[in-house]
């Protein structure tokens, strides 16, 4: 389980090979739309429509308000970057039968048959 200071340091050496690699992620803000937030609901297909969005638009930022967002596995996308504000988390589901891979997305299938919470 992350602890705090690991997600941070996590999000800290993203940042830093994002800034190193010289990513071009574009400044425009991304709508984040029907999301629910209570840590409770499964918020996996709001917030993958909204990945699939900003990317089709060119890329952006999807900025999460405060909240918890639980989720099952989602695809990330070239030139999106999320964002989560200091009191919103992003919570992956317990669910297992959620990260089994399907056809549709076999290929990002780390092992066995099985997804990662985050896929690029």
């Amino acid at each position: 389980m992350l602890t705090k200071l690991n997600a941070a340091m996590f999000c800290l050496a993203l940042s830093s090979l994002a800034h190193a690699w010289d990513l071009a992620i574009p400044q425009q803000q991304c709508a984040l739309s029907g999301l629910i937030g209570d840590g409770k609901s499964l918020d996996t297909s709001a917030i993958q429509r909204s990945i699939d969005t900003c990317a089709a638009q060119g890329g952006g930022t999807l900025s999460f308000p405060p909240g918890r967002y639980l989720s099952g596995p989602l695809f990330l996308k070239s030139g999106v970057r999320l964002f989560l504000d200091q009191d919103a988390r992003l919570l992956a589901s317990p669910e297992r039968e959620l990260y089994q891979a399907s056809s549709q997305n076999q290929k990002y299938a780390a092992t066995q048959g099985w997804l990662a919470f985050l896929n690029a």
